[in-house]
């Protein structure tokens, strides 16, 4: 899988998720009117030019309801209600139907009421709101309920293919786009898919398009779009999951798979001498397992990394040093990626080479919407997981019984099974559990 350049020095050195209006510097939009060019942010204000409609614009940062740009060496302000976003804008998705507000509150007046999957511009962020525009009027929607375009599951044309305005060929032409293009998914209707592209909205056969899965060639940091992620935080519990809790497949995360099987995992953020004991038990059985280490782990049981990847095992980040990376994002997007690099890094000095595949973890199952998209974009497949126990303290152990009582009336076809290697219990059970497992007919497999 081609992944980006690892960085080395040059890393965000900044926080992503306090950036300033400024930090807008590159957003390109369009004029949809011959518009002025004024002095500054007021219509009271000296016209500096004119500047004709459908001229693209840098956006250095946003005032009020005014836009700082240039146009012909001349730097002015432009009103923000007759800019159109282009392909080159930072731009969000509606995931259902929202109201845009006044300000950036739920008590704001409410100006208008966006439809869903419909594609906006994203000026600057207050907390967990980002001004916008839409349908020429400026104001303010939660972040809960957009998604960054960039940040969404991606298609690519097979063919020289029509953008058209509506799901179907009696729709006009917009657009032709050229074979071997990537674009983004909005949503599907009846076997056309909704994109955004060309600074345009629009509508393509799907029989035309085929997958693409992340990562695409990407830059050695962060991408600002990640901050327009939500960052609320969710708490995977140890109990088995309720299904309405889908755990993100469009940003590939996943607490289950629909094949059938049943796929053992194993979390180790440290060892007390047990982990040759599982590798014992796998191996007899001859199934294979992830195991998801944090990146003290790897520096300190290289030898036991090995055994693993020997034995048709696989390895997954799972940290450098089991942070809340909720926490850690809130306060700067480039925490979270150093401590993930960090762990790649060990990775490379304890095996000689990359991971094979991409997995990630997160902490103590503590993640966020911005989390999960970070590792997406960054190429892994987040595993959360559909069984598990309270099993991670040597200490307090449930007994065998109880513990294998519960593997087994929590595993069903598909599921993803959470173990600790610091539990003595879960290692006495392991054989045993495989064996009953078996003879329900069912099989273990890596996905």
């Amino acid at each position: 899988m081609k992944r980006f350049k690892t960085a080395s020095a040059c890393l965000l050195l900044v926080s992503l998720s306090l950036m300033p209006v400024q930090a807008l510097a590159g957003q390109v939009m369009k004029t949809t009117i011959d518009l002025r060019l004024r002095e500054a942010p007021t219509t009271a204000s000296e016209t500096l030019d004119i500047i004709p409609k459908g001229t693209s614009l840098d956006i250095f940062s946003t005032t009020g309801n005014w836009a700082k740009t240039s146009y012909n060496s001349n730097s002015g302000y432009a009103g923000l209600k007759y800019l159109a976003p282009t392909a080159q804008s930072r731009m969000g998705v509606v995931k259902t139907t929202l109201n845009l507000r006044s300000a950036p509150s739920l008590t704001a007046t409410i100006l208008r009421t966006i439809p869903s999957y419909t594609p906006i511009p994203l000026y600057e962020k207050s907390g967990t709101w980002v001004k916008t525009v839409w349908s020429g009027t400026i104001g303010w929607v939660s972040l809960n309920y957009t998604k960054p375009i960039d940040g969404l599951p991606r298609m690519k044309t097979t063919t020289n293919l029509r953008l058209r305005s509506g799901p179907s060929t009696s729709y006009p032409i917009l657009k032709t786009v050229p074979s071997g293009t990537s674009i983004p998914l909005l949503t599907t209707s009846n076997g056309w898919v909704k994109t955004w592209i060309f600074g345009m909205t629009g509508w393509m056969s799907q029989r035309y398009l085929t997958s693409v899965k992340f990562p695409i060639l990407r830059p050695d940091v962060p991408p600002d779009w990640i901050i327009y992620y939500f960052n609320a935080k969710m708490e995977w519990s140890h109990t088995y999951p309720q299904d309405y809790h889908y755990g993100y497949p469009e940003l590939d995360s996943h607490y289950r798979y629909s094949d059938g099987k049943v796929h053992l995992t194993f979390d180790a953020g440290f060892e007390n001498g047990l982990t040759a004991g599982f590798l014992d038990v796998l191996k007899a059985k001859n199934v294979k397992a992830r195991f998801y280490l944090t990146g003290t782990y790897l520096r300190d049981h290289p030898t036991l990394v090995k055994r693993m990847l020997n034995e048709g095992h696989q390895v997954g980040n799972h940290s450098w040093s089991h942070p809340d990376t909720v926490d850690l994002m809130a306060d700067s997007i480039a925490l979270v990626y150093n401590d993930l690099m960090r762990w790649e890094n060990q990775y490379k000095a304890a095996i000689g080479q990359s991971p094979a595949r991409w997995y990630y973890r997160p902490p103590s199952g503590i993640f966020s919407e911005r989390t999960l998209g970070l590792v997406h974009w960054m190429g892994y497949t987040t595993e959360l997981y559909q069984v598990a126990l309270r099993d991670w303290d040597p200490e307090n152990q449930l007994s065998p019984e109880v513990t294998l009582e519960s593997l087994l009336n929590q595993t069903k076809q598909g599921s993803i099974v959470l173990l600790h290697v610091v539990s003595s219990s879960d290692l006495e059970v392991l054989g045993k559990y495989i064996d009953t497992i078996r003879a329900k007919g069912w099989s273990f497999a890596l996905p």
